[in-house]
């Protein structure tokens, strides 16, 4: 072991912080601002002999024999240990030395002083993990499954700091930091088109990896040790980094982080669920006596055997008034510039379907718009399970102002209205004004404003 390695351990640390935050600065490594920031408010605690890092979702644990590495004959003797390791798992016609070779070259840099560039990526990795709330996360699944949790979490993680750090090279990743090579990383998981990232999430790779459950990763090395969440944590660690971004703090926040925190911030509303509470609260329930409610008779049976009521006395009770009607009108923006296919909508009418069947007595208006009115439908409660298998038509133009007329001609009511639409169209907002309860569920079009409704994003 070499000398003092917890001296030299901090130190590699309070050198590698400063310079993340030249790289940032440069623009070398421009989201190195952000983990500083991060990391800054995490206790670092080096008393931890795990092997190399871990976390528990608050606190930092740093072996400082895994940053300083090992002397040179105690690495001579780990390799030879490794070696014999190997040749006892792999024998016969599961051995090569080609496979030895990388195994003991995988070890070695393993066992090696980490370099800042390693140590940097270390770091912003265990930052990652306390960000996204993996080992939080990780509690909803059976414990044989923990291995492979922590392995689906180091993909996501690695993949996207070969993103951020070297654009998703992973060679020139192997190439700068040596130490990536014996960590799990994969093209399967990651993959850039026209400068956007698109990303499996650690519970998509949980279940890909489950699909091949015996899959030997036995060659890899576990970067950190995931410990026991306390549940507090996350929740600080989500004012932190609020405040940050906020405050100009994080410099370049990675994009996921900067969607989470979005998500945090600006929550967004289920459009289903706000339709079904307001609907409800809107509802006006208006009784009469004219036909009795069909309680009523079994009601005066029991209250005779109960003796408080005579043989020639009745209950009357009110029933719901027959103009006491649901209707709901849904326009589905079917122009060029909207993504609405016919599975999306299946799932939004599926969605409908479900709140309009809790009442005895509804209707529904469906119709679709490009530059005209398409495909007008009516369900009610007879048929009300049909709204599922509706079909989307048109696919012009964007032009919304033949709505108002066609409701009017076709006596729809200006109630319960619903328009899913990315809000790029032609519209006169005058003349929704008089609307009671109208909805505008908006696809990709945060900054779009409504003067009149509510504006739910999808």
């Amino acid at each position: 072991m070499i000398d003092n390695p917890l001296q030299v351990s901090k130190d590699a640390v309070d050198l590698t912080k400063m310079k993340m935050l030249g790289a940032a600065m440069n623009s070398m490594y421009k989201t190195m601002r952000f983990y500083t920031v991060v990391l800054a408010v995490l206790k670092k605690d080096f008393d931890y002999n795990g092997g190399s890092l871990g976390t528990d979702g608050k606190n930092l644990f740093i072996d400082p024999n895994f940053i300083a590495g090992e002397s040179e004959e105690s690495l001579i003797l780990k390799l030879a240990q490794a070696e014999e390791e190997f040749k006892m798992t792999f024998q016969g016609a599961n051995f090569s030395q080609k496979k030895l070779n990388e195994y003991l070259e995988r070890k070695r840099i393993w066992f090696s002083r980490k370099s800042i560039l390693e140590i940097a990526f270390t770091l912003c990795h265990e930052a990652r993990h306390i960000i996204g709330e993996t080992i939080l996360r990780s509690k909803s699944y059976d414990k044989k499954f923990f291995k492979y949790i922590n392995i689906a979490s180091d993909y996501q993680i690695n993949n996207r700091l070969c993103y951020e750090m070297f654009k998703g090279d992973i060679e020139k990743m192997y190439r700068e930091v040596p130490l990536t090579r014996c960590l799990y990383v994969s093209n399967k998981y990651f993959k850039i088109e026209k400068g956007d990232y698109i990303e499996w999430t650690m519970e998509e790779i949980l279940e890909d990896l489950l699909k091949k459950y015996k899959e030997d990763f036995s060659e890899y090395s576990l970067l950190d040790e995931h410990i026991e969440i306390d549940d507090g944590s996350a929740e600080h660690m989500k004012h932190i980094l609020i405040s940050s971004s906020r405050n100009g703090m994080g410099g370049d926040v990675p994009m996921d982080i900067k969607k989470q925190i979005e998500e945090w911030t600006e929550p967004k509303i289920i459009w289903h669920k706000y339709l079904d509470k307001n609907i409800k609260a809107n509802m006006k329930y208006d009784f009469d006596y004219s036909v009795p409610c069909e309680s009523s008779w079994s009601d005066s049976i029991v209250l005779r055997d109960l003796g408080y009521l005579s043989d020639n006395s009745y209950v009357i009770n009110p029933s719901e008034s027959d103009g006491n009607m649901l209707e709901v009108v849904v326009v589905f923006d079917t122009s060029g510039s909207i993504f609405c296919d016919d599975q999306l909508v299946r799932t939004l009418c599926g969605e409908l379907c479900g709140i309009v069947s809790q009442f005895q007595n509804s209707k529904v208006h469906i119709m679709c718009f490009d530059t005209k009115i398409h495909n007008y439908q009516v369900f009610d409660n007879m048929n009300v399970f049909d709204i599922k298998d509706y079909q989307l038509s048109g696919g012009g133009g964007s032009d919304i102002k033949g709505l108002i007329p066609f409701m009017e001609e076709n006596s729809i009511p200006k109630k319960n209205v619903v328009v899913f639409t990315d809000l790029y169209i032609s519209i006169d907002w005058a003349v929704y004004k008089d609307f009671k309860n109208l909805t505008w569920v908006v696809f990709n079009n945060k900054r779009a404003t409504i003067p009149y409704g509510f504006k739910i994003n999808y």
